[in-house]
């Protein structure tokens, strides 16, 4: 079994979200995290995924930091060759972690390659980076 390269996943990743964005309004951010973007894939790693949308009818979790994580089934993920793992959070949830930073916030904004965005969060202006 030969797993996909780097630079195959990164592609399908950027052509997903070109994808996603075009034909969802209500998403603000959207980047990857992880292995991936540390450069330390390897046989058997998935793509984190992180997504910021406008809102969700989803209940939050008590904490309001996250979204139930069955919100990330309104999207296929199946042209991207490895599993992937969809973190999505309202602009809300996310700008309440920004004010109470734990270990996963501060993961999310240091390491993220953000494909559109980052969010500095005004819901205007969505675009896809040239800098990949």
């Amino acid at each position: 079994m030969r797993w996909p390269s780097h630079q195959a996943v990164v592609a399908a990743a950027i052509a997903w979200a070109e994808a996603a964005i075009a034909n969802d309004p209500s998403i603000l951010a959207l980047g990857y995290f992880g292995s991936y973007a540390r450069h330390q894939a390897g046989v058997g790693s998935d793509l984190d995924i992180v997504i910021i949308v406008t809102s969700s009818q989803a209940s939050e979790e008590p904490r309001g930091s996250r979204i139930d994580p069955r919100l990330s089934l309104r999207w296929d993920f199946a042209t991207i060759p490895v599993p992937v793992d969809a973190l999505v959070y309202t602009l809300a949830a996310w700008q309440a972690l920004s004010r109470h930073p734990n270990r996963m916030y501060t993961t999310l904004t240091t390491e993220t390659v953000w494909l559109v965005g980052p969010v500095e969060m005004k819901a205007e202006g969505r675009r896809m980076k040239a800098d990949y």
